[in-house]
């Protein structure tokens, strides 16, 4: 008997806190996206109704995003709305094959506060959280209240994007249980830690003699794609190759995909390389369509897919 790996097998539900970004690309169009945004639907898609935090302004940009949580069966109950400001948006571009963000500052996001209606979220669940999200001292400080009084487990997702980090904000991300970050963001976060490694094997053991991080995942675009995951004085590597996409589109939101999936192998308690060959698989498939958000039946193909292996 086939048994679905999409059945919960434990009673973590999914905390997801951040930004929404409206993604504005070279030709004009517009896609939906924010890591947070981005992780929190296809969380939803795959069936496990996380409660998202973040913050919109009073206008159409705001109401695009609320729509599209009421169609994915997201509730808006802690989505916040700040009248004088406007929803976030970035514009992209593309360089190489590589997206590059134009984040524009002083948006709603950066407001997030905390308030009564956070009090009631699931304080054993698992909680998401990138480095972006902490740009602005307000919604740091919401976060960081959050953190301090939910009893759960951690997953940071390690953003670079510059000038809206800083060696404080990383610090924060590296003390979570699970940390994703990709080869780019392991030279700067050694350079930022004075941390010489010639080997992602060298800048792990440095990482986990600093901070209490327990997994970290690393994300090598199109190539091999690991985790290692901390056993005592040791630890244990694994990896994975991405499969090539069908037709390559472009990246954006692709490492969101993986995050997502990683998120849906922890709650299940799937094996880690189970998590990894499923987490890269759903990632490629997001690079065959434009924006982070791919169709319906991505989400559909992908379960049927990991239900046959």
């Amino acid at each position: 008997m086939t048994i679905s790996p999409f059945e919960l097998s434990s009673n973590r539900k999914p905390v997801v806190f951040g930004e929404v970004l409206l993604d504005v690309f070279p030709d004009g169009s517009e896609r939906l996206g924010g890591a947070p945004f981005n992780v929190a639907y296809h969380l939803a898609q795959f069936g496990l109704s996380p409660d998202f935090i973040s913050a919109i302004g009073d206008d159409e940009r705001g109401k695009l995003f609320v729509e599209a949580m009421h169609d994915a069966g997201i509730t808006d109950r802690f989505i916040q709305v700040i009248p004088d400001k406007l929803t976030g948006n970035v514009v992209v571009s593309i360089q190489n094959n590589e997206p590059q963000f134009d984040i524009i500052q002083d948006r709603a996001w950066d407001y997030i506060e905390e308030n009564k209606e956070l009090k009631p979220l699931n304080h054993n669940g698992l909680l998401y959280f990138g480095t972006l999200t902490q740009r602005s001292s307000k919604t740091r400080e919401t976060l960081q209240s959050l953190r301090s009084h939910f009893d759960c487990i951690e997953f940071s997702d390690i953003n670079l994007r510059p000038p809206y980090y800083n060696r404080d904000i990383i610090k924060s991300c590296l003390s979570s249980q699970y940390v994703k970050m990709n080869d780019n963001e392991v030279l700067e976060i050694a350079k930022l830690f004075d941390i010489r490694t010639d080997s992602h094997e060298e800048f792990i053991e440095a990482v986990f003699t600093l901070w209490p991080v327990s997994t970290i995942f690393i994300t090598s675009g199109e190539k091999e794609v690991k985790a290692f995951v901390r056993d005592g004085f040791v630890h244990s590597v694994y990896s994975v190759t991405p499969p090539a996409p069908g037709l390559f589109i472009d990246s954006v939101g692709a490492g969101d995909g993986f995050s997502a999936v990683c998120i849906l192998g922890i709650v299940n308690k799937w094996k880690m390389h189970t998590i990894l060959e499923r987490a890269v698989h759903f990632a490629s498939r997001i690079c065959e369509y434009q924006g982070a958000i791919p169709p319906e039946e991505v989400y559909l193909k992908s379960k049927q897919l990991w239900n046959e292996i």
